[in-house]
């Protein structure tokens, strides 16, 4: 039996089926609401196709593909690509759940996917012989056009090395170690290129109660990161500053410039860019950009140019109030030290020993005989153009028939702290990371392979780069530049055409020299959110590595590994074949011109570029800055010089070459003039096994 229950009130009973048509209507509107709901979703979280649906959609409105217009073939959802489109929530049907997970830990960590520029350059350069001012707008012509910077010694600076009593050690043929004392003036350091005089006060206005805690590589540096983010266009100098290098929004022809007709490379007229409005004082960043800037400041022999300076000066005053034996013992010693002079400085020795001997007071040892154990006296105080006694806070009065008595510098903490880097962000406002590093002579290049990490890992949008080193000082030449001459390893020839000469079979032995450099690395978001920056060139790839193999010499088969590992990373990311580099590449080389015996660096180097490029090495466009500069250590002016050299289309000449070197095979060695080349590649190399290569490319 059945039991049912009658239908409610005002219910009729079960409804007919509805018909097809109907549901179709219904599911049709319910569809539109969903799209409706996600369209209104998409656009409050940013959401876009991916772009293989957004090439679909493209190719569905074109009428007619012709072969100039037709899209690729789809391309099949990879985790590459599902990262490629930073804001994408969603993916698409074929993006698996792995890729998504990737997708947002990229974004959520802030890396950058994108690539990295070079904005801004600029250049200090030796200006001893030149007599131009250090940051000159003129720099990046006189190196493109090949312009020597060497010159000799002051006779004092080369009478001070001999006073260091240096002996060289060698090996015989039967390996037998040698030892040899240098006795002869012609047995040291000749020639150098030299910093004469800079004021970074007077030069770019910067407060002089600054510039006294600053050591003068430190000073250097921070004239070299202001320069060049002026050049990129960040930072606007005092109407009164005596440098003034913005480029113009239309850059100066370098064609003319480069004849010498004016003009220049990464200097204009001075005049703001648009948009470079918003800063509150000279040299400040705008304030949307000080906490995405970082800096690093790369230096061999900082604050060692102060620290000599303070020893001189209290040794000084020690050895100038000495009495009785002490003074006898001092004149026994320094008349040994005389018998290796010649007749004028043994003179001039001789007659100091005898005014020790009768308790004359004498303040400055090697101004009097050009030849003192206590070292040479400081180029800084000489280059503010104020005496040395002032510069360093020494007042008169006490014993020594009213001789200045010593006084501790109270402001010397500050010169021997590495503070160049954290002084430029103090200046600028920049707030992002902020580092030294020390990577001996790689050290711009191993600076800017930091940076491209520190873009990469999003910890900041832009890093200044900054150098400086200035190893060829009065204070410092008597001891870096014997030095290198102890290591078997400073040319000793009378001038530059005998011994700056890279790459030829004469090479004799380095030169030393000096200056600073800066680049300003930014992403390419951070540009494009300047929309009146332009690039001046593109990073392809960077790296660093340390060969862990001598403290002095290059490890010629891990630079060539290392060279190999980058050109692996440029075609996996970019897609060039090493082929395709090669048919377009300047190659600015570390060369050093160290002893051609062996190879020495350079021979080093072309054994790396032949393991990577093989056959093709003969296609590349061989360079060298070091035969123009000397080697200013920390400062690889050849960073600069090689985005200048794609950006203006010149390229600087091997300069003094006459002799090819048959230990180095066939080379394509610059000429200098006009070239049409896509990419540089810089090598450096640095004392304890540092290595550093760099890929630029041109925009």
């Amino acid at each position: 039996m059945e039991c049912s229950e009658p239908p409610p009130a005002g219910v009729d009973g079960p409804h007919p089926p509805l018909p097809v048509s109907a549901l179709l209507v219904a599911a049709t509107i319910a569809t539109v609401g969903v799209v409706v709901a996600f369209l209104m979703w998409s656009k409050l979280r940013g959401w876009r196709p991916p772009p293989k649906a957004m090439k679909e959609m493209e190719c569905s409105r074109a009428a007619e593909p012709t072969a100039s217009t037709a899209c690729p073939p789809p391309v099949e959802a990879t985790a590459a690509n599902a990262v490629s489109s930073s804001r994408d929530e969603t993916g698409t049907a074929e993006t698996s759940p792995a890729s998504l997970a990737l997708a947002r830990r990229v974004r959520a960590l802030g890396l950058h996917l994108g690539d990295s520029f070079v904005s801004g350059i600029s250049v200090g350069l030796p200006n001893s012989a030149s007599g131009r001012r250090v940051f000159d707008s003129t720099n990046l012509q006189a190196l493109l056009r090949g312009e020597s910077l060497i010159e000799p010694l002051p006779r004092p600076l080369v009478q001070a090395q001999l006073a260091r009593n240096v002996v060289q050690v060698s090996k015989s043929p039967t390996g037998e170690r040698l030892r040899r004392p240098l006795s002869a003036l012609q047995e040291v350091v000749q020639i150098a290129s030299r910093i004469g005089g800079f004021d970074l006060a007077a030069d770019f206005g910067v407060d002089p109660r600054i510039v006294e805690t600053l050591d003068t590589t430190y000073a250097l540096a921070i004239g070299a990161g202001l320069q060049a983010l002026q050049d990129a266009g960040l930072v606007d100098g005092p109407p009164s500053s005596a440098n003034r290098h913005r480029r113009s929004a239309s850059e100066p022809n370098f064609h003319a410039a480069a004849a010498g007709a004016g003009g220049g490379v990464g200097c204009g007229s001075g005049a703001p860019l648009p948009g470079s409005s918003g800063r509150d004082k000279p040299w400040r960043l705008d304030k949307r950009h000080r906490d995405e800037t970082g800096v690093i400041f790369a230096a061999s022999f900082p604050a060692l140019d102060s620290l000599v300076d303070e020893l001189s000066r209290f040794m000084t005053d020690g050895f100038a109030r000495a009495t009785g034996a002490a003074r006898r013992s001092l004149a026994v010693e320094l008349e040994a030290h005389a018998t290796r002079l010649d007749p004028p400085a043994r003179q001039a020795l001789l007659d100091l020993c005898a005014g020790l001997l009768a308790g004359e007071p004498v303040v400055d040892l090697d101004a009097a005989a050009g030849a003192s154990p206590a070292g040479a006296k400081s180029a800084a105080a000489g280059a503010k153009g104020a005496p040395a006694a002032a510069a360093n806070g020494v007042n008169g009065g006490g014993d020594g028939g009213g001789a200045p008595r010593y006084e501790f510098n109270r402001k010397l903490l500050f010169k021997l702290l590495v503070m160049a880097n954290s002084q430029l962000a103090e200046l600028v406002g920049a707030r992002g990371p902020n580092l030294h590093i020390n990577a001996a002579c790689a050290g711009t290049t191993a600076a800017i392979s930091l940076a491209c990490d520190w873009l990469r890992a999003g910890r900041c949008a832009r890093v200044v780069v900054i150098s400086a080193d200035n190893p060829s000082s009065d204070s410092l030449l008597p001891w870096i530049g014997t030095g290198f001459l102890a290591l078997g390893a400073a040319s000793t020839r009378p001038s530059a055409a005998e011994a700056a000469l890279p790459f030829d079979k004469r090479r004799n032995g380095m030169i030393l020299g000096a200056g600073a450099v800066g680049l300003v690395l930014e992403t390419d978001t951070a540009l494009a959110s300047r929309p009146a920056a332009s690039p001046r060139a593109k990073v392809l790839g960077t790296v660093h590595t340390n060969s862990a193999f001598h403290a002095s010499a290059i490890g010629t088969s891990h630079a060539a590994e290392t060279l190999e590992a980058l050109l692996q990373q440029v075609e996996a990311v970019h897609g060039l074949t090493r082929t395709e580099i090669a048919d377009a590449l300047l190659y600015f080389s570390h060369e050093t011109c160290t002893h051609a015996r062996g190879g020495g660096c350079a021979g080093a180097e072309m054994t790396a570029l032949r393991a990577a490029f093989g056959t093709e090495t003969r296609k590349i466009i061989i360079t060298n800055t070091k035969g123009m500069t000397g080697h200013a250590m920390g400062v690889c002016f050849e960073d600069a010089v090689a985005v200048a050299s794609l950006s203006s289309g010149f390229v600087p000449p091997v300069i003094n070459h006459e002799q090819a070197d048959p230990l180095l095979g066939s080379l394509r060695l610059s000429e200098g003039g006009t070239h049409d080349a896509k990419y540089a590649l810089h090598f450096a190399a640095g004392f304890g096994s540092q290595v550093s290569y760099v890929l630029y490319a041109r925009c």
